[in-house]
């Protein structure tokens, strides 16, 4: 992504907000440990885990800073196309507004708005995943061998992106676990099968957290 941090002129901004560096990632998977290091590939500056409240917060000020016009608190409702200029539709809490653009991007993701509009939406079965997580203070975390270090020690000795694979019944998902600055997100991704199941068996989120996570 520094490339593309490089071409807009964010990367400053984004070194100076000090988020967690890492080298590469660890995935046990099946009893089977593999590694990958960014090096390997010819990488010569860190990956990053970023807070994404801050990380896209610093791109959005920058973008206003070039000129970009904010909208927030917004619910963009349908999107009418022109030869030359579209008219975007939206809802605020004041009421209705629109307005008229040369392009539109659609980043609305599940929401699917312009699929959805258009009626080109199509689900592929392989993907209905369900992911939950939470966030913890002092845990540890792996380093690129595989030694296990203190939180209080995130900035000094970098980290790696750990997956791990989980087994509920004859559905296998996976659990990641990835240290930020004051926390470690760590999140489950599971077949809607199983989530299925889980929520007969437990009767909270927090429940079938903890009973994938204790396994």
């Amino acid at each position: 992504f520094w490339k593309f941090t490089d071409m807009i002129g964010a990367s400053e901004d984004i070194k100076k907000a000090g988020f967690v560096t890492k080298r590469g990632g660890r995935v046990h998977w099946d009893g089977q440990v593999e590694r990958l290091a960014f090096r390997d590939f010819g990488y010569d500056r860190p990956g990053l885990h970023v807070d994404r409240d801050e990380f896209d917060s610093i791109l959005v000020h920058h973008a206003q800073r070039l000129g970009a016009r904010l909208f927030e608190n917004v619910t963009v409702r349908k999107v009418d196309f022109g030869e030359e200029r579209q008219s975007v539709r939206y809802d605020t809490a004041d009421g209705p507004g629109q307005i008229s653009v040369r392009y539109v991007i659609d980043a609305s993701g599940q929401g699917g708005l312009l699929a959805r509009q258009l009626g080109t939406r199509v689900t592929n079965p392989d993907f209905r995943f369900m992911a939950f997580w939470g966030y913890f203070e002092n845990s540890r975390y792996y380093d690129y061998d595989g030694v296990s270090h203190p939180h209080s020690m995130i900035q000094d000795i970098p980290c790696v992106t750990t997956q791990v694979s989980l087994t509920e019944g004859e559905h296998i998902g996976w659990a990641w676990h990835i240290p930020l600055r004051k926390s470690t997100s760590v999140g489950c991704v599971l077949l809607r099968e199983t989530v299925v199941k889980l929520k007969q068996n437990f009767d909270n989120w927090e429940d079938r957290f903890e009973h994938l996570v204790g396994n």
